[in-house]
């Protein structure tokens, strides 16, 4: 018996075969979807740090009038899209060094070109750092390195004066440092560096920056002595010897102590001149006599020899003993009167 497929038998097989193939197709779909979402989710995970670039920003907190250089500015990097178009490039600094705030900086933000402003307009005192004074020194050749010093050198100070001798030395000259390691703000009324030599101009004073208490000392130095300007190397920060130099040690001559003076010996007591048969002489002075043990004198005949203890004087020496025999004090008698200086 043969069998026959009728017509809804094919269809249901066809329907089968359909449903079968629209699955899978369903599951070969669901699958790309996965996988491209894992992907974009792996691709999120991934930080691309951003481009940067390099600013100046402020090193710490700064107020406004503060004056821009190395010690108050750093360089940092800051995303390249957050970075104002006006924000200072470490190749700008240099230009800019020296240049006031005209508004206060937090630590971190960027120096931006228009809060700058020229320290010319604010003169030389805009170039003086807070905490520091500038003094005017009078110079020559000699102490001003044969007038070569520029703006923006820096030099050491020497003081010179003759200092006080002993009772058996002369006063001395004596050199010793003053200050050491100090900017030179202005030559005369320059106080910008000229570029060409030639434009340099003669001065006959400089302008140092110094602290309130080195200014002090300074100017009792020009008053009392000679100041004299050493030129540094602009990298040399090394401190030299303060000891003081004077012109026994560059001869190698100790100054001299001064010798006690001897003086004769003194006796004690007056110096007594005795007189007598024109003869002058002179002797160690004795004690003048004790009332209360003084050499009792004879003064009637037959008197004895003195006694161990003899008597009180009796209160008037010119009157006589009472009994023949006694004795009695009577002071002693020169052939010349007796003289005492």
């Amino acid at each position: 018996m043969s069998s026959k497929i009728t017509l809804p038998v094919i269809r249901l097989i066809a329907l089968g075969l359909a449903a079968v193939g629209f699955a899978a197709l369903a599951v070969v779909m669901v699958n790309r979807h996965v996988n491209d979402s894992i992907e974009r989710q792996k691709a999120a995970s991934r930080v691309v740090p951003p481009a940067t670039i390099q600013v100046v920003v402020a090193k710490f907190d700064l107020i406004a009038g503060e004056v821009i250089g190395p010690d108050n500015m750093a360089i940092r990097p800051i995303p390249a899209d957050l970075a104002p178009s006006s924000a200072l490039r470490p190749d700008q600094f240099d230009s800019k060094v020296g240049m006031k705030l005209v508004r206060a900086l937090r630590s971190g933000e960027p120096v931006l070109s228009e809060i700058l402003q020229a320290a010319e307009v604010g003169g030389l005192s805009a170039r003086v750092k807070q905490g520091i004074r500038a003094l005017t020194i009078a110079v020559d050749d000699v102490n001003s390195v044969s007038g070569m010093l520029r703006p923006g050198d820096r030099i050491d100070l020497l003081f010179s004066a003759k200092a006080p001798g002993t009772d058996s030395t002369a006063s001395v000259e004596t050199t010793r440092v003053l200050v050491q390691d100090v900017a030179v703000l202005a030559t005369g009324r320059q106080f910008r560096q000229a570029s060409d030599e030639s434009a340099a101009r003669p001065f006959t004073s400089i302008t140092v920056e110094l602290s309130p208490e080195d200014a002090k000392r300074m100017v009792v130095a020009q008053r009392a002595g000679r100041i004299t300007a050493l030129l540094r190397n602009p990298d040399d920060r090394h401190a030299v010897s303060l000891s003081a130099v004077d012109a026994h040690a560059l001869l190698g001559v100790h100054a001299r102590q001064s010798a006690p003076t001897t003086r004769p010996t003194v006796s004690s007591g007056p110096e007594m001149i005795i007189g007598g048969g024109g003869s002058l002489a002179t002797a160690r002075a004795q004690p003048l006599p004790d009332p209360d043990r003084t050499v009792a004198r004879p003064v009637a005949s037959g008197a004895s020899s003195l006694a161990s203890n003899p008597p009180a004087p009796s209160a008037s020496p010119a009157q006589g003993s009472a009994s023949a025999g006694a004795t009695a004090w009577v002071p002693p008698t020169l052939s010349q009167p007796l003289l005492i200086r």
